[in-house]
Parts: structure tokens; C-alpha cells; sequence
């Protein structure tokens, strides 16, 4: 099995190899996406769900301060206190006389908070009884003695009752232990009776049919399905997974179906609020997606194996040319080249045959060689020490200065030329320190923001150790001059260009960096180049590596509209 393997072509090894990669990879990541995709769209949904709720909470809390305020204020009224103190063997005329003012008294409240719509129960410790909805005194004590163990728990506060059926219709009652304020005797209990609606209509309006409310036992307080109040949901699992936080969702089961439940905790009441939604019907639009990926991974894969096979091409067509010209070579001709442009490892094998090749060559005329390239060198230092399209376009920049009477701005662009004029000519010296280098920068880029108006920005920072220290003339101009038009120029917009000189150990690095367009170009040392860039580039890691040896030289780092980093290993020369 491995021989046969051994002797299938390229181009089938690379398809047995990588087709089945190929295939459980795409798989695994089209899954990957999915469930990404879907857990998204389920936490947004629940997290407007949750804020939908809390928008609900508002009001219900808002209910809930409205309600204590009626409670307030039938606790301080003179009125109530007298009638449950009133002595009940009094005669039947007093009597009538303070239920008629009891009437009253109660219909004035109402009045004050008519859009709460609630019905008023006084039972006294006394026998006094009041009623304004249900005159059964026997059947409103009969309630009131089963909330009497809860009230007594917190006797300040109001006691919440759960929803339930009373006199055919559902209502949940506040209840408040009234006593005497001046001597806290019991007086008896206010019972404030309120339709189940006046919970409903906070919610009827949100869009979706699952709202409901329940205690933190599960007991439905208020839901659209009224057969549904009263009913305890605590055997639910639900229930469980809400524990003590005040908010949050998560999937659960209910009633044999995969449920997505957010819920949201009315602060001071020991309420939730619910919404259930399937979570089918959720994922409804996800399904679409899901289809369109397993196709989009389908195409991915057809693509892949014919890119696979394109590739076992590209791999074994530079082989047969390589076979080719070794066999030309082991015929005699020395001449023979073979031109592949790749750097990957059927690129080396053809470099080094040519090396091979050329080596013989190349010793012959290595002595001429290297005084040519040495004549072309100086020659290119030269030429660097001055661009004509540089001096060209500032004598033209200060010509529309003029033009434009702005003296002062002509004035400083002729002392910046005249500065740069000097030192990259005037002077004969070929080392000069930071400090000078970096007015000869400061000059340069001045004279160029004139022309680029405010194009880009340059940012300076030279170590205070460095700026005694000395450099080749002209090394940094090049790289800048480069940053701004190969990188800022082309790019849409402004730009920045950073400057650093700063020690590392035993050596100085120089740094410049832009943020322009960048290229492709891999973390790697400076390769030649036909470009101008590129000649700039060459010619400095050229100069550098003759004055201080291979060691030193420029590092490019580059990607494609991230920008261009390039750093300058020299020696600390004082």
C-alpha cells in the first residue's frame, strides 16, 4: 500500500493527502460558524427580550409606589384610626353615622387616585367592618385570617397576595397591618383589592404572547391565559436554572418543548417576569444561513481540490525544467540558466544550480566585478546626495510662496534648502552626528510639508544618548523620502510617519515608520529591486555592509494597507 503509494504522481498524492483534510476541516469550521451564528442571534434576542422585560418592571415598580402611596394615606387618616377605635356596642345611630363617613371618606381617596381602579376592605380588631366592593364580613375575615402569619412577619410593610379567584373574578390584594401611630395598638388590617388586568395591560402591548408573572415560588400572578393564574410552575425546571439572579436567559424545557427564557426581577416585590418563546421559532431565519453555508463550503471544497491540483502542476513543471538543464549541463554547455522566479524550496534547488553554474564564472570576473560595482555604488551616492525632482519641485514651491506673498514661509524654505544644500554637498566629510542628521531631516520634511500641505505627519524621537553619537550622511533621508512616496502619498487620507534613534546594547537602531499602503513583503532582509524604493533601499544596506561589515544593515517589515516598518542596525560610534 505505502509503494503504491510512493508511485502515484504529484499531483494524486497531494489530492489523497489533503482531500480528506480538506473535507473534515471545511466541515468542522462551517459547524463552528453555524453554532457561532446561532448562539449570537440567541443572546440578542434574549438580551431585548431581558430589556423589553425590565421596561415592564418600571411600571409595575411605578404600580407598586402608587399603591404604598394609598396605603399611606389611608394609614394617617384620622378618620379610619377613629372608626377602628370606635367602640362597636355603641348605638346603631353612631354606627351608621361612621360607616356613612367611612363612605365617604374611602369615595374621597378613590377619587384622588382614580386610575388605579382598586376597591377598599377595612377589617378592625374591634368587629368594625368596612367594605366598599363585597359587603361579606365573614368571608373578607376569613382571607384576612389567612394572611394574618405572613403580615405579622413584617408588619411595616405591605403583604402581596397572589392572584386568585375571588367572587368569580381574579384579583391579587395588598394588605397593610394598620395600627394606632401614637400607641401601636392594633387597629386591624386595610385590604386593597385590585383586578388582575391592572398587571396584564403593563405588558399586553410587547409584541410576542409568552409574557407572564410569578412569585419566587413560582406561582403565575398575571398571565394572558387566565386559566393559567394561581397555577404553580415550581416542578418546572426552569424554576431551578432562574435560582437567586435578578435577570438573565437561557434554554430550558417546558411542556415537552426546547424553550428560550428570559426573566427579569421586580425589585421589592420578589416578582419575575417571564418570556418564553420556542426556540424554533427563534432560529427560523438561522436555517437559511445554515443552508447557505453547508453550499458555501460545498464550493470551498471544489475550489480547494482544483486549486490542489493546479498546485502539483506548479510543483512538478519547475522540476522537469530543473531535470531538463542538468541534463544540458552534464552535456557540457556551462552556459546554461535556468530561470525559475520562486523562492520556495524547488526555488533554492534552482538557485543553487544556477550558483553552481555561475560559480566558475564568477570567479573570473569577480576582481572586475566587484571595481565595477564598486564605481556604480559611488556613483549612486552621488546621485542620492541630491534629487533634481526634489530640488525642481521646492524651487517651484517657493516660486507659488512668492507668487502668494508669503515672505515668511519663502524666507524659511529658502534656509531649509540652503541648509540641506550644504550638508548633503558642501560638505566633505562622509560621518556627521544625530544631531545633525536630525536638523537635515527637520529641514527636509519642513520643505515637504509646504508641498504636501497636511498630507502626513512626522514625529521625531532621538534619544538624547544617540545625538553624539555618528552616522553615514544620508541614510535616513532615503528611508523617509521612501515612507513618503511609496507610503503616504499613494494612500487615501493622511498619514503618520514615526522617527526613532535610540541604543540597544552595543549598537544604535534607527526606525522609521509609516502607516501608508504598505506592500507585500515578508519579515525578511532588504532584496534587490528594479524600483526606485527599492534602489534606495539597496543602495544604503550596500553602504552600510562595506563601512561596518554583514552584521549591520536594514530589516523591511511590510503587509498590504497596515503600513511599512524598516530598521537600521548601525554601530555606536562616539
Amino acid at each position: 500500500m505505502v509503494t503504491r503509494f510512493h508511485d502515484l504522481r504529484i499531483q494524486y498524492k497531494l489530492l489523497v493527502v489533503f482531500a480528506p483534510l480538506f473535507v473534515i476541516c471545511l466541515l468542522a469550521i462551517s459547524s463552528i460558524v453555524y453554532y457561532n451564528v446561532e448562539k449570537t442571534m440567541i443572546r440578542n434576542i434574549c438580551e431585548f427580550n431581558v430589556s423589553k422585560l425590565k421596561q415592564i418592571s418600571d411600571k409595575i415598580e411605578i404600580l407598586n409606589r402608587n399603591i404604598i402611596s394609598v396605603t399611606n394615606v389611608y394609614y394617617l387618616n384620622q378618620d379610619i384610626r377613629a372608626f377602628l377605635k370606635y367602640d362597636s356596642g355603641q348605638g346603631e345611630y353612631d354606627r351608621s353615622r361612621q360607616l356613612s363617613m367611612m363612605t365617604d371618606t374611602v369615595q374621597t381617596i378613590r377619587s384622588n387616585f382614580d386610575y388605579l381602579k382598586f376597591s377598599t376592605t377595612i377589617v378592625g380588631m374591634n368587629s368594625r367592618f368596612f367594605s366598599d366592593a363585597d359587603q361579606n364580613e365573614q368571608k373578607n375575615r376569613q382571607r384576612t385570617e389567612k394572611w394574618k402569619m405572613d403580615i405579622s412577619r413584617k408588619p411595616g410593610e405591605i403583604y402581596w397576595s397572589n392572584t386568585y379567584d375571588y367572587n368569580n373574578k381574579y384579583i391579587f390584594s395588598a394588605v397593610r397591618y394598620l395600627q394606632d401611630i401614637y400607641t401601636g395598638n392594633p387597629l386591624g388590617y386595610l385590604i386593597i383589592d385590585f383586578d388582575e388586568d391592572i398587571l396584564f395591560r403593563t405588558y399586553e402591548n410587547k409584541q410576542g404572547e409568552n409574557h407572564f408573572i410569578m412569585d419566587s415560588q413560582g406561582t403565575v400572578i398575571s398571565n394572558k391565559d387566565k386559566q393559567l393564574l394561581s397555577v404553580s410552575l415550581s416542578g418546572e425546571p426552569f424554576l431551578q436554572r432562574m435560582g437567586d439572579y435578578d435577570s438573565g436567559y437561557f434554554q430550558s424545557s417546558y411542556r415537552k418543548t426546547k424553550m428560550l427564557v428570559s426573566f427579569y426581577k421586580v425589585p421589592n416585590l420578589n416578582w419575575y417576569i417571564v418570556d418564553m418563546v420556542p426556540e424554533n421559532e427563534v432560529l427560523q431565519g438561522v436555517y437559511g444561513t445554515k443552508k447557505f453555508i453547508y453550499l458555501l463550503t460545498l464550493l470551498s471544497l471544489v475550489f480547494i481540490l482544483l486549486l490542489t491540483y493546479m498546485l502539483a502542476n506548479m510543483i512538478s513543471s519547475p522540476l522537469k525544467k530543473l531535470a531538463l538543464s542538468m541534463n544540458s549541463l552534464q552535456a557540457g554547455n556551462v552556459q546554461v540558466s535556468l530561470e525559475l522566479d520562486r523562492k520556495d524550496e524547488v526555488g533554492i534547488l534552482a538557485f543553487r544550480f544556477n550558483a553552481m553554474v555561475n560559480r566558475i564564472n564568477e570567479l573570473i570576473q569577480e576582481v572586475v566585478q566587484e571595481h565595477e560595482e564598486r564605481r556604480k555604488y559611488e556613483f549612486k551616492a552621488l546621485q542620492a546626495q541630491i534629487n533634481p525632482h526634489f530640488l525642481y519641485n521646492t524651487l517651484s514651491s517657493i516660486r507659488w510662496m512668492a507668487r502668494s506673498n508669503r515672505p515668511e514661509v519663502v524666507n524659511n524654505m529658502i534656509i531649509s534648502l540652503v541648509r540641506l544644500l550644504r550638508q548633503s554637498i558642501s560638505s566633505q566629510e562622509e560621518y556627521f552626528s544625530f544631531r545633525d542628521e536630525l536638523q537635515f531631516l527637520q529641514d527636509y520634511v519642513y520643505i515637504q510639508k509646504i508641498r504636501y500641505a497636511d498630507k502626513f505627519q512626522v514625529q521625531f524621537q532621538f534619544k538624547p544618548t544617540v545625538l553624539s553619537c555618528k552616522t553615514l550622511k544620508l541614510i535616513i533621508q532615503p528611508l523617509l523620502e521612501n515612507a513618503i512616496f511609496h507610503g503616504i502619498e499613494p494612500k487615501d487620507g493622511t498619514g503618520t510617519i514615526q522617527v526613532n534613534a535610540y541604543p540597544a546594547d552595543s549598537v544604535i537602531l534607527i526606525e522609521v515608520i509609516d502607516d501608508g499602503v504598505g506592500f507585500n513583503y515578508a519579515r525578511k532582509q532588504v532584496a534587490d529591486s528594479s524600483s526606485e524604493g527599492g534602489l534606495a533601499l539597496e543602495n544604503i544596506q550596500r553602504r552600510i555592509r562595506q563601512h561596518y561589515g554583514p552584521q549591520y544593515g536594514c530589516r523591511v517589515e511590510s503587509s498590504p494597507g497596515r503600513g511599512t516598518k524598516i530598521t537600521v542596525t548601525l554601530p555606536m560610534i562616539r
